[in-house]
């Protein structure tokens, strides 16, 4: 979050308002449009809470509580009642219980041809991508998930160059800013662990390592650092040199923020985890704001990380995962961001890698618990036990022991992406 220029900041805050403003139905603009699926819900006198939407809706809450058999079973309901409830499919399509059936593939690739609809036929080729994934059908797969991440990128307004000149700012404002005179001026609370790094990298697989332990809370993807920081601006000079607009956030306006932080955080009190991936960009902010605040950066092979986010499809944000090279090129930034963070704040970041933690779990979790400054905890290493709600697109993988298979999946696809390693 740094003052930058005034437009990467406003960019920022339009973000973060635009994420907490949509329901589930805004999110996937039309859960039942289409041709076919049209008449459908007409014929069902189509309201915003259809039944298919209701039974959809009690599904994915289910999913998320990890109870992934009753969430099965409502899915199904729901396409029972609507057979070509596009958002169904794709929701229903990440269950580690599914196995989806020749007729299911058939209808899906029924809905696809013929629907007119550019967001159903978005969902239902990342949905079809997943069943044929699973299938091992890689070319199939492939070929679903360049259809659907075309049509969604049609839909996003990104500019690869914005992101890059961003960080370059970024780095340009903290290498200007004198921080010899800061280092006690910030809060000394231990409340927050920061868990950042790319989507996809392992950060909810370590937040729910972490939120195992009974005394931390699970945060999940807090926008509370984005949202504590804006009131200091209101004071700051936007017109001084990069520098010095640091420098204008003083201790009293840092502590302002910190306040408000705390204010957002769940937990009573407890050790609370904000694993925002996207906070990779405010490691200065958080270091200036917190003393004693335990910084967590998640770091997994660049393959692995850019295609798992390439399989996915985001409700909000991350508009670069829909471009292969793009998202290539947003990993190389991200990765220099946090090697320049790990030169400024090199005491401060613990670095931890999603490799080790598959191959090394009880060693690596330990490491991590000591560095939270937790007291050993058996429950860490039983993490799939934990009972917390996941909204992360990452709910079912957490909700299984640790498996390996995840580590080179990619490789099913390097003919087709291989490229992108060289």
């Amino acid at each position: 979050m740094t003052p930058g220029p005034a437009a990467y900041y406003d960019r920022l805050q339009r973000t973060d308002q635009s994420l907490n403003d949509n329901t589930m139905d805004e999110v996937y603009y039309g859960f039942c449009s289409g041709t076919e699926s049209d008449r459908h819900e007409r014929k069902m006198k189509r309201k915003k809470h259809s039944p298919a939407y209701k039974l959809c809706l009690q599904a994915t809450k289910a999913k998320q509580k990890g109870s992934f058999n009753k969430a099965l079973t409502l899915y199904n309901r729901a396409l029972k009642i609507n057979p070509f409830h596009a958002v169904t499919y794709y929701e229903r399509s990440d269950l580690p219980n599914l196995d989806v059936t020749d007729k299911e593939l058939a209808r899906m690739e029924s809905i696809f041809s013929k629907t007119s609809n550019q967001q159903d036929k978005i969902l239902i080729s990342f949905a079809l991508a997943r069943a044929y994934d699973k299938r091992e059908q890689y070319e199939k797969a492939f070929d679903r998930l360049q259809v659907g991440n075309k049509l969604k990128r049609e839909t996003v307004d990104y500019d690869p160059a914005t992101i890059r000149k961003d960080i370059v700012r970024i780095m340009e404002v903290f290498t200007e800013f004198e921080f010899l005179n800061t280092e006690n001026q910030g809060h000394d609370t231990r409340r927050p662990i920061f868990i950042l790094g790319m989507p996809r990298s392992g950060t909810t697989l370590i937040e729910q390592i972490i939120s195992s332990h009974p005394d931390v809370v699970a945060g999940g993807e807090l926008y509370a650092l984005n949202r504590a920081v804006a009131p200091a601006f209101s004071s700051v000079n936007m017109a001084a040199p990069m520098g010095k607009k640091l420098a204008g956030v003083n201790k009293d306006i840092r502590s302002r923020c910190v306040d408000n932080y705390l204010k957002m955080l769940p937990g009573k009190g407890r050790r609370v985890t904000d694993k925002m991936p996207s906070n990779f960009l405010h490691v200065g902010w958080i270091c200036l704001l917190f003393n004693q605040a335990k910084i967590i950066h998640v770091k997994r092979n660049k393959m692995a990380t850019i295609f798992s986010c390439y399989q996915q499809y985001f409700a909000h944000g991350n508009e670069y995962s829909y471009d292969l090279h793009e998202l290539s090129e947003y990993y190389d930034s991200y990765d220099l961001l946090m090697q320049y963070w790990g030169v400024l704040f090199k005491d401060r970041i613990y670095h931890i890698n999603y490799e080790d933690v598959v191959l090394n779990q009880e060693e690596e979790t330990r490491k991590v618990i000591e560095y939270c400054g937790l007291e050993w905890n058996n429950a860490c290493l039983s993490f799939e036990k934990n009972k917390r709600t996941v909204t992360t697109l990452s709910t079912g993988q957490v909700r299984q022991p640790i498996y390996k298979t995840s580590l080179n999946h990619w490789k099913n696809y390097a003919s087709y992406i291989g490229s992108l390693n060289q």
